[in-house]
Parts: C-alpha cells; sequence; structure tokens
C-alpha cells in the first residue's frame, strides 16, 4: 500500500482507488489511535501531579526564584545577549524562570504548570518514539500487530509518567532542569 500523495494523482482504475480509500482509513485509525493516547498520557499526567499546583516555593525556590533580584527584571535575562553569555551556566533553566517571572510573576502555581507541561510533554516524545522505534524494528516479523505496539509504547510511557522517581522534577521548581534536559 503506497500511502503518498503523489499515489493519489495516478490513480485512474477503481482498484486503486479502493486501495487507497483503505489505506487512507488504515492511517486514519493510526492517527486517532495516537490522539487517544496522547489524551489519556496527558490527562493521567494532570490526575497523578494536579495536587500539588497550589504549593508554594520551598526550598531552594525562595532563594533562586522568589528572592532572586535578576527575576525582578526578567526581560533582560531573555535576550539573545544572556543566552550567548550565560549558555554554560545553566541559561536555559534561569532563561525559563525569567520566562516564568515575566508571564506570570512570582506565584508558584505558573511555575508548577510549566514543570508538569514539560513533564507530559517529555512522555509523550517518549511514547511517540518508543512507537515508532517498534515500527522501525519491524516487530511485526515475529507477530506484534499494530495494537500491541501501540499497547506497549502506552504503558511504557505511562510508567515513566507516573513512576515515583519523577517526583520531584515535575513537583520542586528548582528541579526543572531535570525535566528541561
Amino acid at each position: 500500500c503506497n500511502c503518498s500523495k503523489f499515489a493519489w494523482s495516478r490513480l485512474d482504475t477503481s482498484g486503486e482507488r479502493a486501495e487507497m480509500k483503505t489505506c487512507n482509513s488504515k492511517q486514519l485509525q493510526r492517527v486517532l489511535g495516537q490522539a487517544t493516547c496522547c489524551l489519556l498520557i496527558s490527562l493521567l499526567g494532570i490526575l497523578v501531579y494536579a495536587n500539588h499546583l497550589s504549593n508554594t516555593f520551598q526550598f531552594d525556590s525562595v532563594a533562586y526564584i522568589a528572592s532572586n533580584a535578576n527575576l525582578k527584571n526578567p526581560e533582560t535575562m531573555l535576550t539573545f545577549e544572556f543566552w550567548k553569555k550565560e549558555f554554560l551556566a545553566r541559561g536555559l533553566l534561569r532563561m525559563s524562570f525569567a520566562l516564568n517571572a515575566s508571564l506570570d510573576g512570582f506565584r508558584p502555581f505558573g511555575y508548577h504548570i510549566f514543570n508538569l507541561t514539560f513533564h507530559i510533554l517529555n512522555t509523550l516524545l517518549l511514547f511517540f518514539v518508543l512507537e515508532k522505534s517498534f515500527r522501525r524494528f519491524d516487530l511485526k516479523a515475529i507477530g506484534w500487530c499494530n495494537k500491541r505496539i501501540r499497547t506497549v509504547a502506552f504503558f511504557s510511557a505511562a510508567i515513566f509518567l507516573c513512576h515515583p522517581i519523577q517526583t520531584e522534577s515535575v513537583i520542586y521548581i528548582m528541579s526543572r532542569s531535570e525535566v528541561i534536559a
């Protein structure tokens, strides 16, 4: 089944059109399956970690965020010059804090949302990498169907999302460096 756009332009018999409709239906099913997994992963992440969103700044967050004089004027940290000068001194981490400060001030909720969002995005990335890898390794040759490949990728990503070892990097604001690494 050749599902390229070019193949659509070359169709001239009804048999080929029927094959393309079947192929298009399979692609639609795959996309819907992936979208469903993405939605479930996102909802699971929100359910697992939503109870921390109202937490205040704790430990190092007070010194490095709430009491940081540089974050009083975050626009100076959101420049290319700052990026060039401070890149090796955890510049991306500091710029992410500056972005949070410029968008939401010093309210911890925004910082927690940022960490949770990046953790969920990392989990979705893992899901897609695993699914693509399993397909690339041609696991169908040993009897794995598309549904099994997606199921294994989904549950692997769900374990990554919910595993207790991830709690610190999601809940503790200063551990953002682990989430964006």
